[in-house]
């Protein structure tokens, strides 16, 4: 019985682990293709805050994910892909979701930041053990070109 046991939980790990991803590499990340880009955010300052999100490669959520920013759809991201947007600096909201209507609570995940001007941030969208989707600020990240 304790060797099933034991089996059951390792089965269990592996499965969740499976749900997690993790950051692409230099050499397999590329940059989101024109046709997914959808908006460009309103900038008028003449020092526009640069944001990169950046998506995870592996995981197992086939679907494009959806980037907001204040509400407008401004990008759809595969795995292992970047954009790096020009964005008004101030009070932000960015939004992450997948590709689907109506979208699922669980798979979107919603921050609120200051922007200053002229800062370069870079963003991680990853999935956790749980499969839920989540977007943080990676402050070591280089800025992807």
């Amino acid at each position: 019985m304790k060797g099933f046991s034991i089996a059951a939980v390792a089965a269990c790990l592996l499965v969740q682990a499976g749900c997690e991803s993790a950051p692409a590499r230099d050499d397999e990340l590329r940059a989101v293709p024109a046709e997914r880009i959808l908006a460009s955010p309103a900038v008028q300052s003449r020092s526009p805050a640069r944001i990169a999100f950046v998506r995870d490669a592996g995981g197992t959520h086939p679907h494009f994910w959806r980037i907001s920013i204040d509400g407008e759809v401004v990008a759809k991201i595969d795995k292992a892909e970047f954009v790096v947007l020009a964005v008004e600096p101030g009070q932000r909201q960015f939004r992450i979701d997948m590709d689907r209507d109506p979208p699922e609570r669980d798979f979107r995940d919603i921050v609120e930041v200051t922007l200053a001007p002229g800062v370069n941030q870079v963003y991680r969208i990853g999935s956790t053990f749980e499969s839920k989707i989540q977007l943080t600020r990676d402050p070591l990240a280089k800025m992807p070109r």
